[in-house]
């Protein structure tokens, strides 16, 4: 079927999806609405010349033939060298103007296509998709920031987090998290420890992504070390009232004020109950939002967490002394703290690894104050930091900083005012304290920077949404390479 031309200029290419593979279809349906028979359906494509790439998937069980057309686009060199990567290696064939692989001629195709042209298990299916994400990875970048972010950008970015959540399962389960060059960390060179446990990478997954642990099942997939659960709260909250979560794409940032909007600490702890997770989790803990919950009813709230997952094999368990986003703000008040820490000091029987999650505003004399309860409490280590509430220094325009209002600012900006932390707090820390750096992390050379001013281990949140799953990959790669 034809390309055909909107009134707008852009490009509309026809596609045919398999079923193993929704990609490109729940995209569809969730950016524009659209909803057609599921093999075949137009897709909005926005490239900066003209169309970015049709990929054409047709009758997968039989034959699976990736067409990419680059014509008029500004990666096309890029994918005229996948290409030639993925035909050199025996996988498939390139023949002019497309990309061609009849998997029932391939050698190892009998593994997952039986003679009737069905596929032999998903397995199988899967452990294909594997096998080529080297390849794909070489493309994976281009094609999201130059297909799937259009298409997510031009959604509500709390709609668009949603959707995603919905999505990576899906993605997980056939596959497809390695045609961007996802992939589970390979240990070795990346191998470090975080409270008595063994790490395939220092690089983990920020609390705020999964804020009621329903993906831990798939995050080793995108290629963390460890992630941290959360923020959990004493109570179910639906957080601050929408809209709450804005991107600021010059700035490759993002400002929210959710306000801990959660499931509730029982609900979570009902989640998380089971023997052992696929990757090493840390919980994190914060008193529910809500204007009443201070003081004495501030402590009881987060005990009230505290004694819910305690029990779980969770790697540690942070206690956020940082969200920006609620009524009371920042905790400074030295008290509150001081008896929220010693009471879970009493109920840690077991001996659960305590963090703390602090502020890059944080006070020198917060910090001096902080730092005499860690001790005094025996705090294992802290996450450095959360957001800022700080705007100096955007690329964004003063009027469209004004129209988002208040809310925590991640993403790039964030990292000179998170390095800074960890440098003052790696000054003054007790030996054997850990140190966990997040904010503005997108690059191996952002983690070398971050370990060489005494941090063990990363987070990152906001760099998936500008670099898409494969950038914890692309890191581990690149460090690798680096330690090597």
């Amino acid at each position: 079927m034809p390309v055909q031309d909107g009134a707008d200029e852009k490009r509309w290419i026809v596609s045919r999806l398999f079923p193993g593979a929704p990609l490109l279809l729940c995209i569809v349906e969730a950016a524009s609405g659209w909803k057609g028979p599921r093999d075949e359906f137009r897709i909005c494509v926005l490239g900066e010349n003209g169309y970015f790439a049709g990929i054409d998937v047709s009758d997968c069980l039989g034959q699976l033939r990736a067409v990419v057309r680059a014509e008029q686009n500004v990666h096309g060199k890029l994918l005229t060298a996948a290409c030639a990567h993925i035909g050199g290696t025996g996988l498939a064939r390139v023949i002019p103007g497309q990309l061609s692989h009849p998997l029932d001629k391939h050698p190892y195709s009998k593994r997952f296509i039986d003679p009737a042209g069905r596929p032999a298990n998903l397995k199988g299916v899967r452990n294909l998709g594997s096998s080529v994400a080297g390849a794909f990875g070489l493309v994976g970048h281009a094609l999201y920031t130059g297909v799937i972010r259009p298409s997510l950008f031009a959604m509500d970015p709390e709609e668009a987090h949603n959707f995603i959540h919905r999505l990576l399962p899906t993605m997980s389960q056939t596959g497809l998290l390695g045609m961007f060059g996802a992939e589970p960390a390979a240990g070795g060179f990346l191998k470090s420890e975080l409270a008595g446990v063994t790490l395939a990478s220092p690089v983990g997954l920020a609390a705020g992504f999964d804020k009621n642990g329903v993906l831990i099942d798939y995050l080793a997939g995108l290629g963390f070390g460890f992630a941290e659960i959360g923020s959990v709260t004493g109570r179910p909250s639906a957080g601050n009232p929408r809209p709450r979560l804005f991107r600021l794409p010059e700035d490759e940032a993002l400002v929210n004020r959710l306000g801990l909007n959660g499931e509730g600490a029982e609900a979570v702890a009902k989640r998380l109950s089971r023997k052992s997770y696929p990757l090493p989790v840390g919980l994190n803990i914060a008193k529910t939002n809500h204007p009443e919950v201070i003081g004495d009813k501030a402590v009881e709230d987060v005990l009230f967490t505290f004694n819910q997952v305690k029990d779980l094999p969770v790697t540690y368990i942070t206690i956020n002394a940082s969200c920006p986003n609620t009524h009371d703000g920042i905790i400074r008040e030295k008290q509150e703290l001081n008896d929220i820490l010693q009471e879970i000091s009493k109920a840690n029987r077991g001996g659960k690894p305590i963090f703390l999650k602090l502020s890059p505003d944080s006070t020198d004399e917060l910090v001096q104050d902080i730092m005499e309860l860690a001790d005094r409490f025996a705090v294992q280590g802290f996450v450095l930091g959360n957001t800022t509430t700080s705007r100096d220094g955007l690329k964004t325009s003063a009027g469209r900083i004004k129209e988002i209002g208040a809310g925590g600012l991640s993403g790039k900006p964030l990292k000179s005012k998170a390095l800074n932390l960890v440098r003052r707090i790696n000054s003054v820390k007790k030996r054997g304290q850990h140190l966990i750096a997040c904010g503005g992390i997108s690059s191996a050379s952002d983690v070398v920077e971050f370990q060489e001013a005494g941090a063990s281990q990363v987070q990152l949140y906001t760099a998936l949404v500008y670099e898409g799953p494969g950038v914890v990959s692309r890191i581990n790669r690149e460090l690798e390479r680096l330690r090597r």
